[in-house]
């Protein structure tokens, strides 16, 4: 945001609320609807914008249960032979619900990582927010991890958010 802005904004915990910036015309904001399915604009040419939001976490997200298992977990054999890179989620053949993130964490030797999964209240994303711990080497690794949890209905985007944490159990990761 640059110097100004950040200075008026120093007293915000980010643990608590975020800013959420959309690149979106104004006008099909307040008058074309189309986040309900309408199709039809108010003209021809939009007039796009970065409009900012502050929103309270608490209110924004719901977390969704999930279960974490280390390396890529496979149950349908025909997936076997892809190889995943950086973050794929796959939803089940069968409409059961469930869906499998397969996710790299990338850190030291020793790195340690937790995982939460959420849901946007009022977008159609699902967040995976990973905190990535250092581990006190200097050496790279990369470890993989299969998430598994129930897709809620109608989510459109999938988005990652990596946290660089200092040290475990440092009282900042239930954020």
């Amino acid at each position: 945001f640059g110097y100004d802005i950040a200075m008026k904004y120093r007293e915000l915990k980010f643990g608590n609320f975020h800013i959420l910036g959309q690149f979106i015309c104004k006008q099909c904001l307040q008058y074309c609807h189309h986040d309900e399915g309408i199709t039809a604009c108010h003209r021809n040419a939009c007039n796009k914008e970065w409009v900012w939001v502050m929103r309270e976490n608490s209110k924004a997200f719901a977390g969704l249960p999930l279960t974490s298992l280390p390396g890529h977990i496979f149950t349908d054999q025909s997936l076997q032979p892809h190889p995943f890179f950086g973050d794929t989620v796959m939803r089940a053949t069968v409409d059961t619900g469930q869906s499998k993130w397969y996710t790299t964490g990338q850190g030291d030797c020793h790195a340690h990582f937790k995982y939460k999964i959420f849901k946007d209240n009022y977008h159609p994303v699902v967040l995976l927010k990973e905190w990535n711990y250092w581990g006190g080497c200097r050496a790279g690794g990369s470890f993989d991890y299969t998430l598994s949890f129930k897709m809620p209905q109608g989510i459109l985007y999938t988005i990652k958010n990596r946290i660089l944490m200092e040290k475990y159990g440092d009282g900042l990761d239930d954020k």
